[in-house]
């Protein structure tokens, strides 16, 4: 599985991290900050955490509005320290915030506006560009915190070391500029991925999210979008046109226009096209599921096979089962066990279970359970 490692771009000089979310409604005209903004489906900071993320800082200190307080907390990555604090009560927490740091010596990374952090260009024709961020030794500013007329500003302004583009940093100033960065963030995105083994067809037609985790040897083909903290095995074919979201998928996978939900995935699945997986769904291995279906909640055992235009709620099966084409389950749980073999166009109607190796003829409306037989046993049309 390939992991995020910021590979080819510099560490940053901190592992700590204050991010404090401006009011500046004022100047951009938006009734939230710009960075909860979204790029491409996803808020600004959410793509600045992850970039700084991938350069080191682990440790994060989020100063916003009371209002915005849940919504910019889930912009952060899994795994760091955040502490979270209302804009009129911060000094405090920031003084426990920085006396747990590992090091009295470090620098903190101080980000005081809508900015974006990205591997630096190769080249620059003009001079360096500050950023709205800066570096700030943390031990001055624990003992600044103590005084009584402490000013954040003034001191970022008298004691900060600015960023600026040749480390990666940019400020975003407007919303108009909003295209140009999305175009810049997504091909670092895609151009990072490509570096750690993933195989992409058109950087144009791929959308990734920054927590969305990608093994080696797999591929992306155009108009696929990864949302949420979906997760991709390895030597998988993701797409054409095809959506996953909070999916986690194994490896060998192929996936073909289809939508995949808050899923799981096991090894060597075959999906689509056209399939639509809803949330609470979990697949095993060499599961195959053909065109058109649609499964709501339902778990399909290692081998099952799920023929076209079928449509489960709320169903079970084992191993090896065969579910022919056009079966629907209308209401209450159905329950397969293993190498059950269900024909064409078999409706399920309420709760029952049909049992190992039964054998039901296409067409029947089944109401009641079926105990095991033998395999050369057939359950008559009703």
């Amino acid at each position: 599985m390939v992991r995020r490692t910021g590979r080819g771009i510099g560490l940053l000089q901190s592992e700590s991290a204050v991010i404090l979310i401006p009011k500046d409604s004022a100047r951009t005209g938006l009734s939230r900050p710009m960075l909860l903004q979204h790029v491409m489906g996803t808020p600004l900071l959410t793509w600045l955490t992850h970039g700084l993320k991938q350069r080191g800082i682990r440790r994060f200190f989020l100063v916003c509005q009371d209002r915005f307080l849940n919504e910019a907390r889930l912009c952060f990555p899994e795994g760091c320290v955040l502490t979270v604090c209302m804009d009129r009560e911060a000094l405090d927490p920031l003084h426990v915030f920085l006396s747990s740091a590992k090091s009295w010596d470090a620098r903190v990374l101080v980000i005081t506006g809508s900015c974006i952090c990205l591997p630096p260009e190769d080249s620059f024709s003009a001079a360096p560009k500050a950023a709205c961020a800066c570096y700030i030794s943390q031990s001055e500013l624990m003992l600044a915190l103590d005084e009584e007329d402490f000013s954040f500003c003034q001191f970022l302004l008298s004691r900060g070391s600015a960023c600026t583009d040749r480390e990666g940093f940019y400020t975003i100033d407007t919303p108009a500029q909003l295209p140009f960065w999305a175009q810049r963030i997504r091909r670092a995105q895609l151009q990072e991925l490509s570096c750690q083994g993933v195989e992409i067809w058109d950087y144009g037609q791929c959308y990734v999210d920054p927590g969305v985790q990608i093994g080696t040897g797999t591929v992306l083909m155009p108009g696929t979008v990864l949302r949420g903290h979906t997760v991709v095995g390895s030597d998988c074919v993701i797409g054409p046109n095809t959506l996953l979201e909070g999916a986690k998928i194994g490896n060998g996978c192929r996936v073909n226009a289809s939508q995949i939900y808050d899923s799981t995935l096991g090894n060597d699945c075959a999906i689509g096209p056209f399939v639509c997986i809803r949330p609470g769904s979990s697949l095993g291995s060499r599961v195959r599921v053909g065109t058109a279906a649609e499964l709501n909640r339902v778990r399909l055992g290692e081998g099952t096979h799920a023929g076209a235009l079928c449509s489960l709620r709320e169903f079970d099966s084992g191993r090896d089962c065969a579910i022919g084409t056009g079966c629907v389950s209308t209401a209450g749980r159905v329950v397969l066990e293993d190498q059950a073999v269900i024909g064409g166009g078999v409706t399920f109607a309420g709760s029952l279970a049909v049992g190992r190796s039964v054998k039901v003829d296409p067409g029947s409306a089944l109401k009641d359970a079926l105990p095991a037989s033998r395999k050369d046993r057939f359950l008559q049309r009703r």
